[in-house]
């Protein structure tokens, strides 16, 4: 029951609801004892309510690499033999659980001290047997007044009861069930949620545990990668110190050697050189001959059967886009002529990654392809033929400027010695490269300027060819027709 002292008014069943108070009270002591007695479960009953146990989340539960410590050896080795041994053995486990718990026990105990109590001794002038004695007093005083309002209490409960009708005391059981109701499944939801703390705090401390003996696995290790860092190094300090020992012992007869080899090899190689000078001139000069033979024709192979083609088309697709933007460009001077539109919509000319802004045409208003190959590959001969030219004049003037460069060099040194002045080999050198020619390049694909010209071109030979098949069709009109 859940009464006090009068609890067997109350129907809930206290120290006077075993035999009530007589009538009506007495009825209400007997309902006291029935619903406190009986074969109800009680509250405290830590018992589990089903048989399925309650395991841990997976996360939580840490499951050692048993196979990997069996492979390895030393204490890796025992550590694999022990976690097999708690794990078949019941009474072992237990036996660790127990220690477990005993140490948990202890460090709870060690930390259990009265700080206050402490600091209260400390004070100077601090009298402990009066404070004993107060404090005594004062637990004296409130357990009267404690008794004083308990039985005021009581009295007035008492009063209350007698007034109370049937209909009430049976509404105020009611809720009183109700509540006791409320408050076991309050209690069993909390012992529940404490059983579920209790085992997740056991497998916890197990997963601890095993965390230690992984530490400690883990800082002998580190220690054991330490000493063999240091002997790997004392023992390649020895390893340098013997190779330079030997080195030093061997280096000045090597070099004596070395020394002896080449000019016993110097007399060899000027020897040979004297003997075959005279018939090797001839045939390192059609030998160079034969060289520059190779490298004209494989540049002119390259030039003709590997580049020419892909330029070819390169160009024809440069040109069509050209043709895009001429033909956007003319209806748009066109129409600005007319009068209906005003905005300049091509700004900066001619551009390639502009191609998007361009009108899309169809075939049959664009030159025909031939025609472009044939012109584009007339262009590229013409282009190649300037480029020898250029390259021509370039080592005309290359092997000028070296002739002149040393006269220039030597005389500016003279100057500089005449003068007086300090000469610097640094700022002559970079005086004579500034006056260095630079040889002429020229962008891979067409300008502007020879975009227009060979599109002008272009439209003219389409012209004429158009101008050629009309007369032909109707001489062929005239011939079926006579």
């Amino acid at each position: 029951g859940n009464g006090g002292k009068d609890g067997g008014k109350g129907g809930n069943g206290g120290k006077d609801g075993d035999d009530g108070e007589g009538g009506e009270d007495g009825g209400r002591g007997k309902s006291g004892r029935m619903s406190g007695g009986g074969s109800r479960r009680s509250v405290l009953d830590t018992r589990p309510r089903s048989p399925v146990r309650m395991q841990p989340p997976k996360q939580l539960v840490y499951h050692p690499p048993i196979e990997q410590l069996q492979r390895s050896a030393g204490l890796r080795k025992q550590l694999a033999h022990e976690l097999i041994r708690f794990s078949v053995d019941p009474t072992e486990l237990n036996a660790l659980n127990e220690r477990v718990k005993e140490y948990h026990r202890e460090k709870a105990a060690s930390i259990d001290t009265d700080f206050c109590a402490l600091h209260r001794m400390a004070i100077d002038g601090y009298d402990a047997t009066a404070a004993a004695a107060a404090t005594e007093a004062r637990l004296v005083e409130r357990e009267q007044r404690g008794d004083e309002v308990r039985a005021r209490r009581a009295e007035v409960l008492r009063k209350l009861a007698a007034r109370e009708t049937r209909a009430e005391a049976n509404e105020r059981r009611k809720l009183a069930a109700a509540e006791l109701v409320r408050r076991q499944s309050q209690q069993r939801k909390v012992l529940a949620l404490l059983a579920v703390y209790t085992r997740l705090k056991h497998a916890w401390s197990e997963v601890l545990v095993i965390r230690t003996v992984h530490k400690i696995h883990i800082g002998q290790a580190r220690s054991c990668r330490c000493i063999q860092r240091h002997w790997r190094g004392y023992a390649a300090r020895v390893h340098f110190t013997r190779v330079q020992t030997a080195l030093l012992l061997i280096q000045p007869r090597m070099r004596l050697w070395v020394r002896r080899k080449k000019l016993r090899d110097g007399a060899k190689f000027i020897t040979n050189f004297l003997e075959g000078v005279a018939a090797g001139n001839e045939v390192i000069r059609r030998l160079h001959a034969l060289r520059k033979a190779c490298c004209v024709i494989q540049t002119a192979f390259r030039s003709a059967f590997r580049t020419m083609n892909d330029q070819l088309v390169a160009f024809v697709m440069h040109w069509n886009i050209y043709e895009r933007y001429t033909h956007a460009s003319r209806a748009e001077m066109k129409k600005r002529k007319e009068g209906t539109t005003e905005a300049k919509k091509l700004k900066g000319g001619f551009k390639v990654f502009n191609k998007k802004d361009y009108v899309e045409l169809e075939a049959r208003e664009m030159i025909p392809e031939p025609i472009k190959y044939k012109l584009v590959a007339k262009f590229l001969k013409a282009r190649r033929k300037q480029r020898k030219q250029d390259y021509d004049e370039y080592l005309v003037d290359i092997d000028t400027w070296k002739k002149n460069s040393r006269h220039e060099a030597k005389m500016d040194m003279a100057k500089s010695v005449l003068e007086g002045k300090h000469v610097v080999l640094e700022e002559v050198e970079a005086r004579m490269q500034a006056k260095k020619p630079q040889r002429r390049w020229r962008r891979m694909l067409m300008s502007v300027d020879e975009l227009f010209k060979l599109h002008h071109d272009g439209e003219k030979a389409w012209e004429d060819e158009s101008t050629f098949q009309d007369d032909a069709f109707g001489a062929l009109l005239k011939l079926n027709r006579t």
